[in-house]
Parts: structure tokens; sequence; C-alpha cells
């Protein structure tokens, strides 16, 4: 059942076992997978079917650390969440992300990666990708798309991609037919109250933009609003403490992490012919994946490196009179015709940079070039300059963080602040897993990698994010490094889980979606769990006439 919250009388007190906050990917998944249990379950979504503006208006913050995106441009205040826009790539974390890592402080999972992995196999049907047999990293090469023949160090590793799946669209209808599901949009939670301190919430507390408030009375609550929201509820959440709930050691917010993507050099293949599609972005669908050129998880502990992945741009031809006017005289002639480069100059990675690749490119004589021994063959003109687009793991940080300003927006939240900053460690990480890459491929005779020699403060300026909000309420066994527990679980509010990116303790270099939907389906087991256990209602009852109880009980 889908109701308008708006139509909800004032004051009234809703009855539930789970009420889950958020209805993206985490909260859709995870509502499904309740339907048909014998519970009731109250999904909230502040959006509607589509964006509007006033609702979207409700993610504006204030960015104070490096340059991000605009906060209300890069989530989606609707029903199906960010999946609206998704480009829809897919990748699982790997085995090494989940593990302790001595040279990364604050790193490891509280499990493996094998607890996930049946929650992957789901979450790969939920979010349509072709089924594979096998593992699609070490399967048979792609028809008539070969991988690089690669020296021991590197490896190729696949992107996948979902259509991608709106999971408003795609899984509305199967929650609109559970009897014990009931979701109300246009609902936006602006508190979790409970009485005291280390007991179970009480209520949620929910506001429309019309200014009606009314409330969610449930056993179990889950935030599953993002890695932006999910902090600022908890920071806006003072009914019992002053510094917000859950944020008795100053963790709440702390930690965020992006996937830091930065486009660093050029590549020129031994050949202009050579068939480099499997490793090309372009046309993107859930039958072609994308290769990426990575160090093997050996490499990398070797070198105290982390995650990091190299794909390419595709190339077009594109006019460099002025490079080719001052280098003329150092161009050997077959170079004189021109120059196929990538595309250039978005997202900080301007015409600039671009000229100076391609100067390296032509001159060999600045930038660290990573040279094969034989010049280009091709039977074009044209020699072929790919721009290459790393994508790394950002490292944990308390100071990178998200907190709440004394401002307010239309229902009286709280604005968010993002204070995004970046370990130095995460810059040397991409510097130097690109020159491993680079050596390696020159090694075996794929071709040059071209890198500028800009300092690290120069080149670093070219670094953006890519709307993966992760960390700020991450997972760790010890109330004092974690906002919650292996299960999602609120260290200091036994009946709150939280859901989502934020409770990476470290993000990998894949694309968190895939994760998020395993996890929110992982939490299923854990809530019902809890619903079996009796517990002692100590909270007041509602006046009459302001209860509305959902017809299922649980058995």
């Amino acid at each position: 059942m889908l109701i308008d919250g708006r139509t909800i009388p004032a004051d009234t007190v809703i009855d539930t076992d789970v009420c889950i906050v958020g209805a993206g990917a985490a909260g859709i998944s995870l509502a499904r997978a309740l339907g048909g249990e014998s519970c009731r379950v109250v999904l909230l979504e502040s959006g509607t079917a589509w964006p509007r503006p006033k609702t979207q208006a409700l993610y504006r913050g204030r960015n104070v650390g490096r340059e991000y995106f605009a906060l209300d441009g890069c989530r989606v205040r609707t029903f199906g969440g960010s999946t609206q826009r998704w480009g829809g790539w897919c990748r699982a974390l790997d085995t090494d992300d989940f593990t302790a890592r001595p040279w990364i402080s604050e790193s490891g999972w509280p499990f493996d990666r094998d607890e996930l992995d049946p929650y992957y196999r789901e979450a790969r049907k939920l979010s349509q990708l072709v089924v594979t047999r096998g593992d699609i990293d070490h399967g048979p090469p792609i028809p008539r798309r070969p991988r690089l023949a690669v020296p021991p160090e590197l490896q190729t590793i696949m992107y996948e991609f979902s259509p991608p799946t709106r999971f408003g669209q795609a899984y509305g209808g199967d929650l609109a037919r559970a009897d014990n599901v009931t979701v109300y949009l246009s609902s936006n939670v602006v508190a979790l109250d409970g009485a005291a301190h280390g007991a179970p919430v009480t209520v949620a507390v929910v506001r429309t933009l019309e200014g009606r408030e009314w409330r969610v009375r449930s056993r179990v609550y889950v935030l599953a609003t993002g890695g932006i929201e999910n902090p600022r509820i908890l920071l806006a959440s003072r009914n019992t403490r002053p510094e917000g709930l859950g944020n008795e050691h100053d963790l709440v917010g702390r930690y965020f992490m992006e996937h830091v993507h930065v486009r660093l050099g050029c590549f020129v293949p031994a050949r202009g012919d050579a068939n480099l599609s499997l490793y090309v972005q372009g046309r993107r669908s859930v039958r072609r994946p994308l290769g990426a050129l990575t160090l093997t998880t050996a490499e990398r502990r070797a070198r105290h490196l982390y995650g990091f992945s190299a794909a390419l741009f595709p190339p077009r031809q594109r006019a460099v009179a002025n490079v080719l006017h001052h280098q003329a005289q150092l161009q050997p002639p077959w170079m004189m015709h021109g120059v196929s480069i990538a595309r250039a100059g978005v997202l900080g990675f301007g015409l600039r940079v671009i000229d100076k690749l391609v100067r390296t490119a032509l001159e060999a004589g600045s930038g660290r070039v990573f040279l094969h021994t034989e010049p280009q063959t091709t039977p074009h003109a044209t020699p072929v300059v790919y721009e290459i687009m790393g994508r790394g793991e950002q490292t944990p940080l308390r100071d990178s963080r998200v907190t709440i300003l004394p401002e307010r927006d239309r229902l009286g939240m709280p604005i968010v602040q993002l204070d995004w900053r970046v370990n130095p460690a995460d810059l040397r990480n991409i510097r130097e897993s690109l020159e491993v890459i680079g050596r390696g491929l020159a090694a075996c005779g794929a071709g040059r990698v071209y890198l500028p020699d800009d300092p690290d403060a120069a080149w670093a300026e070219r670094i953006m994010g890519s709307w993966h909000h992760m960390g700020t309420t991450r997972m760790h066994p010890d109330p004092r490094h974690g906002v919650v527990n292996a299960d999602g679980r609120m260290h200091s509010a036994p009946n709150v889980f939280v859901t989502g990116s934020s409770v990476f303790p470290t993000g990998g270099f894949a694309n968190p979606t895939l994760t998020i939907v395993a996890l929110a389906l992982r939490m299923k087991d854990t809530v019902l769990k809890d619903l079996r256990v009796p517990v002692l209602d100590t909270t007041p009852p509602a006046p009459p006439g302001q209860v509305r109880a959902l017809p299922t009980t649980l058995s």
C-alpha cells in the first residue's frame, strides 16, 4: 500500500513492527525482503514518484572542505532514491577490502567477504545484472574484446552495468501488493526520540512540507537515507543527548569517504589498431562490462598500496594546433598529421592539462614516461592517445566529516555541512599505482604511459568525487571506533539499525550500490530475529483515535 503522508492527520501515531526511513536502494531492498513476513512494515520516504524542487531543496547544505558537488545535486530525494540517476555501475568489494591492513588506520570490516557472498547473489538479481557463470573477473575472454596480456603484478577486473534499475519503478509494485508493507510518501523523518540514553527509541517524528507532524511508533527502526542524511538525522535527534543520538564518542558524521577519481595521464598503445574496446569507457549495457587494470592483492600488500583501478576514455579527433605549432621541430614525421586524443576537460580536468599531456606524449621530453621499445605502428597516419581515468580508494580520515549548522530548512531540520578531506596517502596511492601499471604495460609491450611531472599539489587539485558518500556511521564492534556493530545495530540505541554506504569502514574502489543492497538484504534476518524476542513496552499509549495500526502482527 502506498499512502501520501500529507493526508495523515496531525498528531497521529502509527504503530508498526519495523519502521524503515528512506526508500532508496537500501530501504526498498529491505522492505521488499520483509514483504510477506509476519511483521508490520512502514517505509517512510521524503519524496514522491518523481523529484520535486521543494523536496529536493531539503538536501541543500554547505561545503567547507575541498571542492565538492552541490549537496542537493548529488542525491535524489524521491521514491527510488538516487537510483533515479544511477549510471548502473556494479562491482562487489574485493576480499582484501574487508581485511585489516596495518598501513591503513581504522581499516578492516567486522566480518569477511564470505559473509556477504550469498547476499551479493541476490543483490545481482535485484540490480538486474546478466547472470554469469563463475567469477566474471576470471572467466573466459569476451568475444572480440580481448584482455591485455599483462605481467603478474597486474590484473584485469570488470565493472558490470545494471540497465540501470530504477528501484522505485522496478519494485514499487511489489511493495504495493505486500499486505504487511505500507509506504508513506512525502513523509520526512526529522528526529528519532527515546526515553533515555541506551534505551530503545520510541518514536520517529515525521513532518511534511505543509507543517503537519505525526509519529511512527515501532519496535525496530532502520535508517537508510544515505551517507549524509543518516548522520544528519542522528545529529538532529537531541531529545536524549545534546550531541545527538549515538554520538557519545563524537563519531556520527566523521570518516566521510568518497571514491577519488582523477584523469592523470595518457596511454599510447604500441599498435594504433590494437583492440582495447574492453577497457574503453563508451556505450554501456548489461552485456557489455568494462575492463580496468589494477594491481593484484599481493602487489598492493607488498607496496603498502590499496584499492585503485584504471580505465581509458575513448579517443576522438581534436585540434591541437597550438601544441603542433610549438613542437613541430620535435615531432617525428609520422606525428605531423595531428593527434587523436581522448575526451577532454570536464570536472576540473581542463584543456591546459590535456595540452600538457599531449605535448609530453609528442616530445617525450618531460613528465614521467614509461617507454616501450618499439614506436607505435599503425596503418593510419594518426597515432592514438587515450586518456587514463583512475578510481582510487579513500582511506578513513577522522576530520573528513558531516556536521549540522544552526540554520534550519523548511522542515525545521538543521542544515548540513560537509568538510571533505583527502589523506595525502591517498594521492600517493593513485600516483604509485599508475606508475606500476605504466611499467607493467611497457614491459609487456602493450604501449607507453605518460604521467605529468606536476607537483602533487597541482595534480591533486584535479581529483573529484563520484556521489559515493561513505563512512559517516561506520561499522565497528567497539563503540569507541564505530557507530554501529557488525549487524548495523547502533551501540547506544539497541532497536535502531543503520544501513547503506554510511556504515562502510572502508570503501575499496568499487561502486557501492551492489554492496549497499547486499547489506540491506543481510539485515533482514537480524531484524526478524529481534522481533521474535519479547520486549517490555514502556511507551504510554496514544490518545484514543490517534493510532492507525496496520493489520498484521508477528506470530
